[in-house]
């Protein structure tokens, strides 16, 4: 089914009034019942039955619902936007893969107090994908009216995933009054990811709200059985608390080095503590005081490596001095560890820039005239220059000076000169031809792939 370019309403004043819970009060804009489809560009408002002030019970009125049933379905909604809704936004149940993007949950109907309201909710799902929407939260923290003798304090949220895997939620703009939680992971909800989302919310413009929860992402991994989920990346404004039951490293990049120069960096701050479990009875989130200070860790390198000449401490501080011909971009993972066993990973890049200054070389200096070889008449004895050559007397590799000395001429009249064998010569220095083996006054400074610092005068 692919619903486009249409408006869904109901009457201002809401539908019938609840009678209880079950089949009588289904009360949706759009169901998908065991089937596929899409919907695009529409808009869902005002699903919600007349209020008495005594149906807590009735869990329904929900602007969009998709369930599977018999087999795998897939709903994809784009553009799409619902709003005074009773119970949900966006639903997904079952085997149910249900992609939103683009689009607007909320606000819900005003309904603190009576039921807790969620703007998109999945549901023993298996896959899913949040992105790119606008999505109100709401709460359910203000005592309800005399008449609703069941109506204990609950928590609404904008995104709520119940006993789900494999959801991505990303992009997401979180806002509500009084939003309870922004996103609960919960009843054993695993391999979720969350990331990227401006988690916000104001104060509850309702003076008996005393605000017991506020929390921006809550897992539910003290919980039995445990929910996890990987947080990236997410920023938070006005909660009470950011995160509970899971910890997020902030996404703060690390400063570039150069090379042959000091690098000390500390990683960035963390923040989460832990969920308080068991919680009983009780379906709100228990929490340790409210705190915004970031959560002690333990660093350590998970994967990767870092650059040359560096290490990093427990603390978090990555310390050392980059060596010559270290420049290049180092990718590496690192991975945060809280007292209780909570974790979080991040990727994190340092970019290396050159910055050595150039190893000094040695020039040619002036040696005395001396006797030459007995086949070379007048000629000098080549004397070392540079460091590395223990004595006139020895060659580079360390043989005895009785070997033939070399004297090799490039296209542009540059020179080099090579202490080996005319066999060595060629191979050793590919670009240059070898002129003759007789002593010559090289016209230019030694090459420096020679690695030695000779130099010979011309026989007249």
């Amino acid at each position: 089914m692919n619903i486009q370019n249409v408006t869904i309403t109901g009457p201002a004043a809401g539908f019938q009034a609840c009678a209880g819970g079950g089949a009588g009060n289904v009360l949706y804009g759009i169901w998908f019942n065991d089937a596929s489809g899409t919907v695009t560009n529409v808009t869902v408002d005002h699903i919600f039955q007349e209020q008495t002030g005594a149906f807590a019970s009735c869990q329904t009125g929900r602007a969009i619902r998709a369930d599977g049933v018999a087999g795998p379905r897939e709903v994809t909604i784009t553009g799409t936007t619902v709003r005074d809704y009773q119970k949900s936004g966006f639903e997904a149940r079952g085997s149910m893969t249900m992609n939103l993007t683009g689009s607007t949950a909320g606000p819900p109907h005003p309904l603190e107090g009576l039921i807790a309201q969620n703007g998109v909710t999945f549901v023993n799902t298996t896959a899913g994908t949040v992105a790119d929407n606008t999505i109100h939260g709401s709460s359910d923290q203000a005592p309800g009216p005399p008449e609703c003798g069941n109506c204990s304090p609950t928590n609404g949220t904008g995104v709520l995933l119940f006993s789900s895997s494999n959801v991505t939620v990303t992009r997401n703009t979180l806002l509500g009054n009084g939003t309870d939680i922004g996103i609960s992971v919960a009843a054993g909800s695993t391999d979720n990811t969350i990331s990227f989302n401006r988690v916000t919310r104001t104060p509850s413009m309702n003076p008996a709200n005393t605000d017991p929860t506020g929390i921006g992402i809550h897992v539910s991994s003290g919980a039995t059985p445990p929910s996890s989920a990987t947080l990236i990346c997410n920023t938070f404004s006005g909660w009470n608390e950011r995160i509970v039951g899971a910890i997020q490293i902030n996404c703060r990049p690390l400063p570039p080095g150069a090379e042959c120069k000091p690098y000390d960096a500390t990683l960035p701050a963390v923040h989460g503590i832990p969920d308080a479990a068991p919680r009983g009875a009780d379906p709100r989130p228990a929490r340790a005081s409210s705190r915004q200070a970031p959560t002690a860790v333990v660093w350590t390198l998970d994967e990767g490596a870092l650059p040359p000449g560096l290490s990093l401490a427990e603390d978090g501080a990555i310390t050392g001095t980059l060596p010559r011909n270290s420049a290049g971009v180092y990718e590496f993972t690192v991975r945060a560890t809280e007292a209780t066993g909570l974790t979080a990973t991040q990727e994190k890049s340092i970019r290396v820039a050159p910055g050595c200054a150039p190893e000094p070389t040695a020039g040619p200096t002036e040696q005395p005239t001396g006797t030459g070889p007995t086949d070379e008449p007048g000629a000098v004895v080549p004397t070392a220059v540079a460091g590395g050559d223990p004595a006139p007397a020895r060659d580079a590799m360390g043989t005895a000076d009785d070997l033939e000395w070399l004297a090799v001429a490039d296209r542009d009249g540059g020179c080099g000169t090579d202490r080996r064998r005319a066999d060595t010569v060629t191979p050793q220095l590919p670009e240059l031809s070898l002129v003759s083996a007789a002593w010559v006054q090289p016209p230019c400074s030694l090459v420096p792939a020679c690695g030695w610092g000779h130099r010979l005068e011309r026989v007249e």
